[in-house]
């Protein structure tokens, strides 16, 4: 029994390391003319063509604050999110707009 517990316990672990871990993504309405780092709010991005995606563990990133102070560095946002929760077109028109 204790093994089990601690087999489920070690998965529930990884599961939620996997989750925290999951990058934030950004799509530019016009692509970048070169590669940018940007560093908006406390979360590294790496920006390159129309495509930001997040290069640390993302800090607060899933707020439409956090999708504004990348916009604000690199343009209007056509996408922003995870592969599990992109934001909807409300957020992301507050992040545009913000």
């Amino acid at each position: 029994m204790y093994r089990l517990l601690s087999l489920t316990a070690a998965a529930t672990l990884v599961s939620i390391a996997a989750m925290a871990a999951s990058p934030y993504s950004a799509t530019l309405s016009q692509a970048l003319s070169a590669p940018k780092d940007v560093i908006a709010g406390q979360t590294m991005w790496h920006c390159e063509g129309t495509s930001c995606v997040t290069r640390s563990n993302p800090y607060d990133a899933g707020t439409t604050g956090s999708c504004h102070k990348l916009m604000s560095q690199v343009g209007t946002l056509s996408a922003y999110g995870r592969a599990d929760k992109p934001f909807d077109e409300e957020s992301l028109k507050e992040c545009n707009e913000q």
